[in-house]
This record gives structure tokens, C-alpha cells and sequence, in this order.
């Protein structure tokens, strides 16, 4: 609940152009990489990165999804994915998507506060058109797609007097078969 209302501020901050707002989020040391970039290291320098992106765009609209968080003691580790419309000045609104890894570390404050995070894809267009529907079908078959990866086929049980190597098995199974007095 603290990570995702630390989401919320820091969204609404954006939408703001509040940059106090969207730094809050982000540890005194915190390093930001976006992939294909140079990581930036420090609030100070983030902040400097984050007002840049104000400066050149509106987020009209944003929403931040958990695909995954795990909590162990004072550190967080989070799958995430933002997703919403931007408008770069002079331009009409364009669908964004965000996919990130996170380390979040509750900080002496209690506060959790963003300690690493790695930006691993931006996706503008989407597959199938740049409406309402290709982006909502585009979501779905991504929360798909993660569920899939999640999903473990139990072990296929083997019968008494298998072998225990399917490559074996396999070969086997392609050699031609000997028979007695041919």
C-alpha cells in the first residue's frame, strides 16, 4: 500500500508538474537506468532529468499496474509497468507504456523510496492501431503473457521402467528398431 501510494503521489505530481511531488519517491542515492542511456545516479541529478521531461511535455493521463512486489524486511523488489497518454508540447496526446524493475527501501523514516530502478521498455504505438481497443487488447495479452511466464507445468510422471533422460528417450524413440532374424 505505501509503494502504491507512493505511485499515486508521485504520478499526480507529474500531472501537476509538481517536481517536489515526483522526486519524493526516489532515495537520496537512488540510480535510475533507462535502457540504452547512461544511469542516473542521485536525487539531485533525477530531479534534474525529471524537470527536463516536464519541460518538454504534459502526462494528461497515467496509471501505474504491480505485475509483481515482493517484500522481504527494508527492501522491496518490484515488476511494474506505468501506462497512460502524453502530450510533448506541440503535439496531440501519445499512448505511453513504461515496463520496470524496481529495488524500493524503506528509509529511516519509515517512508519506502525508490532505491533502483532499470526502465527496460517504452512502447508509444501499439500493435493493432493507436485506438481505445488496440491499447486494451495490447494490455490484456501483456498481463497474459506475464501470467504464462508465472505459470509451472507439473512434471509429467514416469512410468515404472522409463528411463529418466528425455533426450534419450527421444533418440530412442528415432532409431530404427532391430528384430530378430531379419
Amino acid at each position: 500500500l505505501a509503494i502504491d501510494a507512493a505511485w499515486r503521489s508521485h504520478i499526480a505530481g507529474a500531472q501537476q508538474k509538481n517536481l517536489d511531488a515526483v522526486v519524493a519517491m526516489y532515495a537520496d542515492d537512488c540510480i535510475y537506468v533507462i535502457a540504452g542511456t547512461p544511469p542516473v545516479i542521485g536525487r539531485q541529478a533525477i530531479a534534474t532529468m525529471e524537470q527536463r521531461g516536464m519541460t518538454t511535455g504534459e502526462v494528461v493521463n497515467a496509471r501505474h499496474a504491480v505485475e509483481a512486489l515482493r517484500v522481504d524486511g527494508d527492501l522491496a523488489y518490484e515488476l511494474g509497468i506505468v501506462s497512460g497518454d502524453i502530450a510533448p508540447t506541440g503535439q496531440g496526446p501519445q499512448q505511453v507504456v513504461f515496463h520496470f524493475v524496481a529495488m524500493w527501501r524503506r528509509s529511516e523514516d519509515g517512508e519506502w523510496r525508490l532505491a533502483l530502478k532499470q526502465q527496460f521498455l517504452l512502447r508509444r504505438r501499439w500493435p493493432g492501431g493507436d485506438d481505445a481497443t488496440a491499447r486494451a487488447n495490447y494490455c490484456q495479452r501483456g498481463s497474459r503473457r506475464y501470467v504464462d511466464r508465472r505459470r509451472v507445468r507439473p512434471a509429467r510422471r514416469r512410468q515404472s521402467g522409463e528411463s529418466g533422460s528425455r533426450d534419450r528417450d527421444a533418440r530412442d524413440a528415432r532409431a530404427p528398431v532391430a528384430r530378430g532374424g531379419e
